[in-house]
């Protein structure tokens, strides 16, 4: 009957894990803003484009981990549709990286206790019906995914 002695810590442990996110314990944050310097975001943003215009977004991903050890990280664009009414556009700096981000994915290294910014460019065209545009970040490529989000011109939920 010893075994039933840890039982109790065993459903606690259980319990909390479930609690607490995968990226919370993977150590990991991903956050979002309309403006290079914030304020950032854990929560999807709404944004307003009207048509003929364009907004740039910002999306960061830190290495909140308690090892000291670099995570190998995959950011692929996924949007609710893939229409004519919105041009999205993925920026590292002044580097145009969509290709990579909306084909394969664009792979980089998050040191320890860094972060990485990226920058959308969102052009409303015809129509500027909702949109809904994500960055997902697959963490450790199989481990986990995190994703931060926009909503542009619309208040219903997104479906990615």
């Amino acid at each position: 009957m010893k075994p039933l002695r840890f039982l109790p810590a065993a459903l606690v442990l259980v319990l909390l894990a479930l609690a607490v996110p995968a990226p919370a314990l993977a150590g990991v944050k991903v956050e979002v803003a309309k403006h290079k310097s914030g304020p950032w975001s854990p929560f999807g943003l709404n944004v307003h484009i009207p048509t003929g215009d364009s907004k740039n977004l910002y999306i960061r991903i830190k290495n909140t981990s308690h090892h000291a050890h670099a995570k190998q990280v995959n950011l692929t664009e996924r949007r609710s549709a893939d229409g004519p009414d919105y041009q999205v556009s993925w920026f590292k700096g002044k580097r145009d990286i969509s290709h990579d981000v909306q084909t394969s994915g664009h792979d980089f290294t998050l040191k320890h206790d860094r972060s990485k910014r990226f920058r959308l460019r969102v052009k409303a065209l015809d129509g500027s019906d909702q949109e809904c545009v994500s960055g997902e970040f697959a963490v450790d490529p199989g481990m986990f995914v995190v994703v931060g989000s926009f909503r542009a011109n619309g208040n219903a939920p997104c479906l990615i």
